[in-house]
């Protein structure tokens, strides 16, 4: 900082002191003559020292100018009489007759220096002395930097796919024309091109790029461009690719010729007649359409070139399989929305201690998470949030496809990183760090934290881990005497539902994105293929790439027919087991193996015992000669083919490789295929096709908050007799959660926590802790149904356990039987299952194998059962799911050492007999 104090001229210095000489001289007599006291001469000035409260070199926000007098001047000192330029008058303090401060905010995005000066004669101390001038200055730096992720680089390997149509098909990745190290599309509009001529630019398949996380305030992509004339249009297209009904464009116009320039396309201003950006719909494909409006024939054939696509305003890693730019996963999330009735604890730390939940700063009866980090505040000063005991919340659902925290933030300032950190509850040396950068300043924006991107120096995401704490960190790195105290704000984080939710006592809480069936190539029993229109050459080979997987390959001859194909199946009828399409759940993926890009794959399903009912739908290879997986959305049905019915049975499936092109346009080629994943079911159904089985029966599922079922049963728990009984917690998502949680996604859960290990109470059978679950029917019938299929999750803590970890099975019949005399009775088989693994996944039990245990047959009781399949032959009323000491968590301690807990949780999805 710079200051500078104006003092009187020479001149008028000696002028000064010949004064004062004569005074005392008295004109030459020996004593001085009697002055006023109005004469009195006082030579000291009042002086001001300028600071400021940043000790950086540049300031990036307010500045706190204090303003210090070496003697008192009263309250002559004001506001008014500083002179500010550079920057804007804020709030004004006089603390005391010699000190006072001024807030001064510099001109938003820009740089420069604030200066502030206090004019000579502003103030007088108490004998009317006044000051002489003084100025400070401190520069300053509040330019926002223009945050882009990139989605096309065309450096990418395999090269993006470039689908040309209208004449724009000659598109292909070249060498830059002005610099041959980078990489661009190349796109010639030929002399005969339409007015509509594009280019699709995809790098997922279905000709898709990574999902863009439009929102109210983030509406920009850019690109840069090369044409050889200026003043043209260039529109940008950004649509769904399942659904091309979902679409938004706007356009550019170019002002360089020949040469690179950076356009910017804001989707909040459509073009006209289109539609209008929807940040509620999926976008993710891009088509660019080069002097839009225009045809070939009017400019003749021309080339242009297209570079670096970004998304404008967020910071995020763009995924092929991610919502948002990071790791979608379509599952359930678990909402810390800070709404809660029972509130979230804030536990601030190094200088965020100041942390609470307030009223939304920006107006309405919403609640959020007001976070103070204060003016000593360290650079690692941050923010515990937690609902559960020992500081936890229930446990983070990481996934392969499931990498993402989303939280809600409001800062003071743009461009700060916001660091968010989970880790495990009871055990701190397993964490998982990353970033993401606020790029609105003073307004809600939700930021994206992808944690398979850690943050530098920081671990790397461990998916065995269990992440049961999350704090979070705003402007990470630096110190508050940098910033001086900054308020920030935050709700609604958001995280991924585990499969077996679970945790620091927080329950099983959790649910799944529903189970799959996978058609693998590696059984004993390998599936039949069975091929027709010249793609009869279909076997299970070893894997041409690895030679410890095994693969079906497939050869279209060079004689096939354009709809040769292949039916894949495991069962007779060239069926498979039924595919549970549902609303939310549309999409079977495989891995494919093609000679050459570019080409479509086509996927048929059907009904094996009525071939009239099907659903037929395309996926794009984008890769040559190597390993990819495409995704068949059956939403997006084929041109010309019946849309899905998810009423219908479909329990056939075909591929089609190149489909509507002729094994003779081609010459005989050679394909593969591995990994077919669908949303799974049971039973090949569909009223034959070839000795199908019974179909399955859902028993419990369409969960309601209120304990209600989708098949008119209900749901619930049950527990008791635990020692050191510490609490319970309930929960999950249902079909009436805001927003509603789909069908095969929903749960409930149970958790029991216990202060110490669980003992052994009173004598059997009640002789320690039991917890359980059960959900009812109004009485379904079995058909033929061999297999009861529950959906189930442990909590994880509890399964660390390296034994006691069964869970008994009870299928109960509706009717209940009297004996006369006020006793009640109801048939019940016994099974059990002994879980694998802490997800959520689903476990079958051989309706054969259980035993019967309680017949109601004898004491008065007249069922007339006395076998397990007489049992079976009466409608079923309930399905309970149960822990009974020993099994229950008696060894692991999930909290701390402070505050132990011991938790036994189980979380229940859907229930089918199949």
């Amino acid at each position: 900082m710079t200051t500078r104090r104006f003092t009187p001229s020479l001149a008028a210095t000696a002028a000064a002191v010949f004064a004062l000489s004569l005074a005392a001289c008295g004109g030459g007599s020996g004593e001085a003559p009697p002055q006023s006291a109005g004469n009195v001469v006082n030579p000291a000035a009042p002086v001001v020292t300028i600071t400021n409260d940043i000790t950086a070199e540049t300031a990036t926000g307010p500045i706190t100018f204090t303003f210090s007098f070496n003697r008192d001047v009263g309250t002559s000192f004001t506001a008014d009489d500083v002179v500010v330029t550079g920057g804007t008058k804020g709030a004004f303090t006089l603390l005391s007759g010699t000190s006072a401060t001024l807030v001064v905010t510099p001109t938003a995005d820009s740089t420069g220096m604030v200066e502030v000066s206090v004019p000579a004669g502003s103030v007088t101390d108490a004998v009317g002395t006044a000051n002489a001038e003084t100025l400070a200055s401190k520069a300053y730096d509040t330019t926002v930097a223009v945050v882009r992720t990139p989605l096309v680089s065309f450096e990418e390997t395999p090269a993006p796919a470039l689908i040309g149509f209208g004449g724009a098909e000659d598109a292909t990745v070249v060498a830059d024309p002005t610099n041959p190290a980078n990489k661009v599309a190349r796109i010639v509009k030929s002399g005969t091109a339409e007015l509509w001529a594009g280019t699709t630019v995809a790098v997922c398949p279905s000709d898709a790029i990574a999902p863009l996380p439009f929102s109210s305030t983030l509406t920009t992509l850019s690109a840069r461009v090369w044409s050889p004339v200026a003043g043209i249009p260039v529109r940008l297209k950004v649509e769904n690719a399942a659904d091309p009904t979902q679409t938004a464009e706007t356009e550019a116009t170019v002002t360089v010729a020949s040469g690179w320039q950076t356009l910017t396309f804001n989707f909040a201003t459509p073009a006209p007649g289109t539609a209008a950006l929807n940040p509620a719909l999926t976008y993710n494909k891009a088509s660019v359409f080069f002097n839009f409006g225009t045809t070939g024939a009017a400019t003749g054939e021309r080339t242009y070139y297209i570079d670096d696509l970004a998304f404008v305003g967020s910071s995020f890693t763009a995924s092929c399989t991610g919502s948002g730019g990071g790791g979608g996963g379509g599952g359930a999330a678990t909402t810390i929305t800070m709404d809660e009735a029972t509130p979230p604890v804030l536990t601030g730390f190094g200088g965020a201690e100041d942390a609470t939940i307030v009223a939304d700063p920006t107006g309405g009866t919403n609640k959020v998470a007001r976070v103070v980090k204060s003016g000593a505040a360290e650079l690692w000063a941050g923010t515990t949030v937690s609902n559960l005991p020992g500081q936890a919340i229930a446990p983070i659902g990481f996934s392969s496809t499931a990498k993402t925290i989303t939280v809600r933030v409001w800062s003071p300032a743009a461009g700060i990183p916001v660091r968010l950190k989970v880790e495990n509850a009871a055990d701190p040396t397993k964490t998982v760090e990353t970033e993401a950068t606020v790029t609105t300043a003073s307004a809600w924006q939700t930021l994206t934290f992808n944690f398979a991107n850690p943050a530098a120096g920081t671990a790397a995401l461990d998916l065995a881990t269990t992440y049961n704490k999350v704090s979070i960190f705003f402007n990470f790195g630096t110190p508050g005497a940098t910033t001086g105290a900054r308020t920030y704000y935050f709700e609604d984080i958001s995280y991924p539902t585990p499969g077996a939710g679970g945790g620091t006592g927080g329950g099983g809480g959790g649910g799944t994105g529903g189970t799959t069936t996978a058609i693998n190539f590696e059984s004993a029993t390998p599936p039949t293929f069975t091929g027709f229109g010249g793609a009869e050459d279909a076997s299970v080979v070893v894997d041409p790439t690895n030679a410890a997987n095994k693969v079906a390959r497939i050869v279209k001859s060079g004689t096939a027919e354009l709809w040769a194909g292949t039916t894949i199946s495991t069962l007779s009828g060239d069926a498979i087991p039924r595919i549970a399409f549902a609303t939310g759940s549309t999409t079977i993926t495989a891995r494919v193996w093609s000679p050459a890009a570019g080409i479509p794959v086509r996927m048929k399903v059907e009904n094996a015992g009525d071939p009239t009912k099907s659903v037929e739908t395309e996926a794009t290879v984008t890769t040559a000669s190597g390993w990819q997986t495409l995704s068949f959305n059956f939403a997006n049905q084929a041109a010309g083919t019946a849309a899905l019915d998810l009423a219908a049975t479909y329990n056939r499936l075909s591929v089609f490789f190149n489909f509507g092109t002729t094994g003779a346009t081609t010459g005989a080629r050679t394909y593969y295929i591995d990994d077919i994943v669908y949303p799974a079911a049971s039973g090949t159904g569909g009223g034959g096709g070839g000795g199908g089985t019974a179909g399955t029966l859902v028993f419990a599922s369409g969960y309601r908050a209120a304990g209600a079922t989708g098949q008119g049963g209900t749901w619930g728990y049950f527990s008791g007799d635990f020692s050191n009984y510490a609490n319970t917690y309930t929960g999950g998502g249902f079909a009436d959660s805001t927003p509603p949680v789909a069908d095969d996604a929903q749960y409930f859960y149970i958790a029991v926590t216990t202060s110490a290990p669980t003992a052994i109470t009173g004598s059997p059978p009640s002789s320690g802790g039991f917890l359980g679950m059960y959900v009812t029917h109004p009485g379904l019938a079995l058909t033929g149904q061999t297999t009861l299929a529950v959906n189930l999750g442990m909590d994880a803590n509890f399964f660390q356990q390296t034994s006691n970890k069964n869970i008994d099975v009870f299928v109960v019949g509706s009717t209940t039987y009297s004996n006369g005399s006020s006793g009640n009775c109801n048939v019940t088989l016994k099974g059990s299952i002994t879980p694998t693994t802490d997800a959520m996944i689903t476990y079958t039990v051989a309706l054969a194998g259980m035993t019967l245990v309680q017949p109601c047959s004898g004491g008065g009781f007249n069922s007339g059962v006395s076998t397990v399949a007489q049992a079976l032959a009466q409608p079923i009323g309930a399905v309970n799911t149960q822990f009974t000491f020993p099994n229950v968590n008696t060894t692991i301690n999930s909290g701390t050492s402070g505050a132990p807990v011991f938790a036994t949780g189980l979380t229940r999805g859907k229930t089918e007999f199949r």
